[in-house]
């Protein structure tokens, strides 16, 4: 299934400044077992459990939580973006990895430019389950600086 997800930022500047991605995996340990065998009949499970599926609202915190952390306060002449969008792409996926949801892979993509008064759009397509894969994203706008980060979800069959 193809998806289409789109965001719309107002007011804010130029997004050719800088994009970063960052990826990475769920865990994969003990808490996995009870995925790939939860039925008495001992079958492997294609599906996570609902318990156990990715939940946009929680991600969309953990984002906003990292967002205002890092750039409460900076101004953008100031910030080296590579580096800053490296560093908020990290932080993000290693929070969104503790909130553990077994056998998901995360994408995280990280927007960040100047505030000069612009709009910006962005747009994303990719192939996935609808019925297990998702993502979360959050906005940041200060007096100089505008970040977007985007988490996507793919979970491991």
């Amino acid at each position: 299934m193809e998806n289409d997800s789109q965001a719309d930022v107002s007011e804010t500047g130029s997004v050719d400044k800088d994009v970063s991605a960052e990826s990475g995996s769920g865990r994969y340990g003990d808490s996995d077992v009870r995925n790939e065998e939860d039925s008495s009949d001992g079958q492997f499970k294609m599906r996570p459990h609902v318990r156990d599926r990715f939940r946009p609202g929680a991600v969309k915190d953990v984002i906003h939580g990292v967002l205002r952390e890092e750039l409460a306060g900076k101004v953008y002449a100031e910030t080296d973006p590579s580096l800053l969008s490296s560093s908020i792409a990290q932080r993000v996926k290693r929070k969104v990895m503790e909130l553990g949801f077994p056998r998901y892979k995360y994408v995280v993509q990280v927007i960040l430019g100047e505030q000069l008064g612009a709009g910006v759009r962005t747009g994303t397509r990719c192939l996935w389950d609808a019925d297990c894969d998702n993502y979360a994203s959050d906005v940041y706008i200060g007096d100089s600086i505008f970040c977007m980060a985007v988490v996507f979800a793919f979970f491991a069959y």
